[in-house]
């Protein structure tokens, strides 16, 4: 579990490169992320990796299950 600056749970179980997740997210273990953006209330937790570049970071919109 890991605190936001406002104080809002944001849980992460898997490593993130260059990501950013934001609060209220879960992210499953075992869940690669690379130069992703994942919205609030979003659950990633169906794909083994979701990957993007610098210049197009991959995008989960608020809500989001995949």
């Amino acid at each position: 579990k890991v605190r936001s600056s406002t104080s809002k749970a944001v849980f992460v179980s898997s490593s993130g490169k260059d990501s950013v997740v934001l609060p209220d997210s879960l992210i499953d273990s075992n869940i690669k992320l690379s130069n992703a953006v994942v919205d609030r209330k979003a659950i990633v937790s169906q794909v083994k990796n979701l990957t993007g570049t610098k210049e197009k970071p991959i995008y989960i919109k608020r809500g989001d299950r995949i």
